[in-house]
């Protein structure tokens, strides 16, 4: 659901356009962008190696369009003991602090 979304929202003309195969127009920029990701793996695992989700939402998703992100929360170990519902309140405490 969320791929057809980008999909959908993300469209040529309108966030990108292509003057050629290697020059590219980011038409969003100058706008920019949160992310508050949840993981089922370490936060640091998500956040800080190349290819994460993180970079692929910060390069290659919303920095191909212009969009530069400027904050960046991660909750990880969802799945597991290590997260507990305090540290999940507290992450999303952290969210709502951070909505401008």
């Amino acid at each position: 659901m969320l791929k057809g979304f980008l999909d959908r929202t993300l469209t040529p003309h309108f966030a990108y356009h292509y003057q050629s195969a290697t020059k590219i127009d980011k038409l969003l920029t100058g706008k920019t962008a949160k992310l508050f990701i949840t993981s089922r793996g370490p936060a640091f695992f998500t956040k800080s190696i190349y290819g994460s989700v993180v970079y692929r939402w910060k390069h290659l998703v919303l920095g191909f369009c212009g969009i530069k992100v400027t904050k960046t929360l991660v909750l990880g170990n969802m799945n597991t003991q290590k997260s507990t519902e305090a540290q999940r309140k507290e992450f999303i405490e952290r969210c709502a602090a951070n909505i401008d």
